[in-house]
């Protein structure tokens, strides 16, 4: 009986640790929609920018932080 009761107690320790994860996750990607990412070229505007970037798109936007991630770890693989 106490052996159930310690895994109990250690199950719902983990699950409160990943719902406090998830509304920190959830808090991070509402603050990263929010953000505004100027150009380059407002931040700097004596920075030197090649033709080849002119040419295609002088303002960068930034991927979202979850975009990146699912990059890295394969999670979204397309094939170029």
């Amino acid at each position: 009986m106490s052996r159930v009761l310690v895994f109990i107690c250690r199950f719902v320790g983990n699950l409160e640790a990943k719902i406090l994860w998830l509304k920190n996750y959830e808090r991070v990607q509402e603050i990263q929609q929010q953000i505004f990412w100027r150009p380059i070229t407002e931040v700097e505007p004596r920075a030197f920018i090649p033709e080849v970037a002119l040419t295609n798109n002088v303002t960068v936007r930034y991927r979202s932080l979850t975009q990146q991630s699912e990059r890295c770890s394969g999670a979204n693989e397309t094939k170029i």
